[in-house]
Parts: structure tokens; C-alpha cells; sequence
């Protein structure tokens, strides 16, 4: 976890001298800073790829469903990483812009498919909340129950 971090398992980790990790990063910070900024930019390559599944017309809750399925199941592990690296930001201040900028880019890439900007951003919220339930189970998710929570925020999206 984050709160274990150190420049040595990190360089542990990739393989490389100890020297490399507090060259290219001076500080812990300057550490989980390029994690953040990593996980924000893999998890909206991802994004970006699960929306381009979605074709006009299609069923949004169906599509949210399935992408919250395979944010717990295929990428579970990378997925508790980058929920981990995210809400550092609620400790170290510095890294709240670069969590912000991941929340705006991710309802901006969902909002021509949710009608608009604020119902993305809500889409977000939710979505967090639901990954992370899902994931504190620790059992695989309940399509139906998935799909029955993802219906219910599309259903109040149009009725706003």
C-alpha cells in the first residue's frame, strides 16, 4: 500500500539500484505523484477503450455494468492500486490536482454518452462507489445486482 512505500521496494520492485528511484524522485511524494499520474492515465486509456464499445443507442446501464465487471474482476488488482493512489489525495494536498484533472477527464470522456456533463460527473462519483463496494466483497460481483444498481442511476439521469 501506499502508506508502505519506499524508494527502495520500489526499486526492488522494477529491478533497478535504489540510486535510479531517488534520482528521477526526489521525494516519496515526487514517487506517488508519477503512481497517480500512471494509474489516472492507464485507467482513462482503458475508459477510452470501453467507450469506444458503446455505439448510439446502445444501453448505457448495460455498458456501465460490464465496465464495472471488469474493473473488479479483470483489473481487479491494478484497480485497488489505482484507488489507493487516489485517495492519497485526501492526505497530501499536492496530489489533488492531478486527481481532480483524472475525475475531469473521465466525465468528460463519459458525458456524450450520460447527456451531460453534471450527470457524468455523477456517473463517476457513483461508479467509484459502486467499484469499491464491489471490491470490499471480495466475492465476484452479481451481474443482475449490477446491472439492477447501474439501471436505477441511468433511470434517475433522465428523469433530472
Amino acid at each position: 500500500g501506499v502508506r508502505g512505500l519506499t524508494h527502495r521496494k520500489v526499486a526492488e520492485a522494477a529491478g533497478v539500484p535504489l540510486g535510479s528511484t531517488t534520482y528521477h524522485f526526489e521525494t516519496l511524494d515526487d514517487l506517488i505523484m508519477a503512481g497517480l499520474e500512471l494509474a489516472a492515465d492507464r485507467n482513462l486509456a482503458m475508459m477510452r477503450r470501453a467507450a469506444e464499445r458503446l455505439e448510439p443507442g446502445d444501453d448505457v446501464a448495460s455498458w456501465l455494468t460490464d465496465l464495472v465487471i471488469e474493473m473488479v474482476t479483470t483489473w481487479r488488482e491494478s484497480n485497488i492500486s489505482e484507488r489507493e493512489l487516489y485517495l492519497e489525495a485526501i492526505r497530501t494536498p499536492a496530489l489533488r490536482p492531478a486527481a481532480t484533472r483524472w475525475d475531469d477527464q473521465l466525465a468528460e470522456l463519459l458525458a456524450p454518452h450520460v447527456g451531460s456533463s453534471d450527470a457524468a460527473r455523477l456517473v463517476v462519483m457513483a461508479l467509484d462507489g459502486l467499484a469499491v463496494t464491489l471490491l470490499i466483497a471480495g466475492t465476484p460481483p452479481d451481474r443482475e445486482w449490477v446491472l439492477a444498481q447501474t439501471s436505477l442511476l441511468c433511470e434517475r439521469l433522465t428523469d433530472a
